[in-house]
């Protein structure tokens, strides 16, 4: 399977709509069940603004925690756990149920998977990337 390319980092700093964080009440998600359709201006805005916060994500991977809390599509998602003097690092497919920017500091990612959820904090995640699909061609076999 090959990676889908990164996004760069937007140039650009003005917002193309008037949705923020606080606008929607620190929280996106499908999971918040009044949640109103923002669009996807509404998420690059929200995106972006994730990004300022996490400064060891790169875009793409704030891009991908608002996408996936909007579409509740699998992510390929990678973040640590400290366990006693060493780090548990796990690597799994999960939905990412909402984004909660709250601790502003620290947002947190409602992660489903395997029949439970759980948060995990922004600090803790290292790569968030969509799951992809890539078609390759063949001889078809003779009949």
């Amino acid at each position: 399977m090959s990676k889908l390319p990164r996004r760069k980092a937007p140039a650009h700093a003005g917002h193309f709509t008037s949705h923020s964080w606080r606008s929607i009440g620190h929280q996106f998600g499908r999971a918040i069940h009044d949640q109103p359709s923002i669009g996807w201006m509404g998420q690059h805005d929200l995106s972006v603004e994730l990004w300022r916060v996490v400064k060891h994500w790169d875009f793409e991977s704030a891009a991908s925690a608002v996408e996936a809390a909007a579409s509740h599509l699998p992510v390929l998602i990678t973040w640590t756990n400290p366990f006693m003097d060493k780090v548990e690092v796990h690597t799994g497919y999960a939905i990412v149920e909402y984004v909660a920017m709250s601790p502003a500091s620290d947002p947190r990612l409602r992660l489903r998977y395997s029949g439970f959820c759980h948060y995990v904090y922004a600090s803790q995640v290292r790569t968030i990337e969509q799951v992809g699909v890539t078609a390759t061609y063949e001889s078809a076999p003779a009949s």
